[in-house]
């Protein structure tokens, strides 16, 4: 019984190891900087397709090495985030394997004292030692599973997000006002816009239009000047920023 008291007195330093373990979890990348990482990435997902969508209109104002110069940018604040991520890693592993061997060593120091004492045999210090160490290390092995589901719920982030996401226009909502008379007059007033999956381009800015009764009008303008989100205002497919 005594000798695994003293077992149990030394697996308290083992403790330190452990904490590290799971200390390493939280400090890591794997939550805040593995979000901005992602999120980085996204965000230069998103420039390529815009860009690559509308290439002929990019190509037609020689806008390839300024949309590559913008993708370069976005692209170093990852690579920023991963940097960090790696450094963090790196500190966190060094202090680990620090206290790991430490321990080791201050656990070997006590089971020699024990036997120059005559207290314990070396078999049975041994003993000891081989539990403790096993215990330790099968502990430390679920850092990396957690991480693993750290890593995941990061990248999921987005996906959550799109299926949590309340729209403005509610399709399945029969409520609303029923006209009695409809005119043919359609007028945008100070009209802003933004579409929800770009909200960084501005695709209205005070936008106004008056189409009266029985007229004929054509919209015309570049690829990209907002002719289709006309149509898409008036359909109500969304709804404006303001106006």
């Amino acid at each position: 019984m005594s000798c695994w008291m003293d077992g149990f007195y030394t697996s308290i330093v083992f403790l330190h190891s452990c904490t590290c373990h799971s200390r390493r979890i939280h400090v890591i990348a794997y939550g805040e900087d593995v979000e901005s990482m992602t999120s980085c990435l996204y965000r230069c997902w998103k420039l390529v397709e815009q860009r690559v969508g509308a290439i002929g209109t990019v190509a037609s104002y020689t806008g390839e090495n300024k949309a590559t110069e913008k993708y370069d940018r976005k692209l170093q604040i990852a690579y920023a985030s991963t940097v960090q991520q790696g450094l963090a890693s790196g500190i966190e592993l060094g202090t680990v394997l620090l206290i790991v061997f430490s321990t080791y060593g201050l656990v070997i120091w006590y089971g020699s004292k024990l036997i120059i004492e005559k207290r314990y045999s070396g078999r049975e210090v041994i003993n000891i030692m081989m539990a403790i160490m096993t215990g330790g290390i099968s502990l430390g092995q679920i850092s990396p599973c957690i991480n693993a589901f750290t890593a995941g719920q990061a990248a999921a982030y987005k996906i959550f997000e799109a299926i949590e996401r309340k729209p403005k226009i509610d399709a399945y909502d029969y409520r609303g006002i029923v006209l009695e008379n409809i005119r043919g007059k359609i007028e945008l007033k100070d009209v802003y816009f933004t579409y929800p999956a770009r909200p960084e381009v501005q695709i209205f800015s005070g936008f106004s239009l008056h189409i009266v009764s029985g007229q004929t009008a054509v919209l015309i303008g570049q690829s990209g000047s907002g002719k289709s989100t006309v149509i898409s205002l008036l359909e109500r497919f969304y709804d404006p920023d303001a106006g």
